[in-house]
């Protein structure tokens, strides 16, 4: 694990041990998240990296840099979950809403709209047990 950046407050970490792991990334945020004074924890599973918004008057980040590597080294892997793409047609699916909202709507709803698509398809909207539903019709 490698520190890429600190500023009082934020502190992002790279790991290869991320990489395409999306169970892991999600067990490592919630792990995180539950720590006192961290406001924020995100990781992403393309990159390794690891974003922390914390309060610097309630926990060092030297601190989080420990946790970080104590938590990658003790993974717990019966605790990860599985977290799985359903099939090509979730991506074609996504593909086709990401078109859509590009071609039909004005600049800044386009944006919102994928703002929301991202909303989506993370993890922590898909462990509510949701069902979301969309249909478009031709205009």
């Amino acid at each position: 694990m490698s520190t890429t950046s600190i500023t009082p407050g934020r502190v992002r970490f790279r790991s290869s041990l991320l990489r395409g792991q999306k169970g892991r990334c999600h067990w490592l945020e919630k792990s995180l998240s539950s720590m006192e004074g961290v406001f924020h924890a995100k990781a992403n599973f393309r990159t390794g990296g690891i974003l922390i918004i914390f309060d610097d008057k309630r926990i060092a980040s030297e601190t989080l840099a420990n946790s970080v590597r104590y938590l990658l080294k003790n993974i717990d892997e019966t605790s990860v979950p599985v977290i799985t793409d359903d099939s090509e047609s979730c991506i074609l699916w996504q593909a086709a809403m990401g078109f859509a909202a590009r071609a039909l709507l004005p600049r800044p709803l386009n944006v919102l709209a994928s703002t929301a698509m991202k909303l989506l398809r993370s993890p922590r909207f898909e462990a509510s047990n949701t069902t979301v539903t969309a249909e478009f019709r031709a205009v």
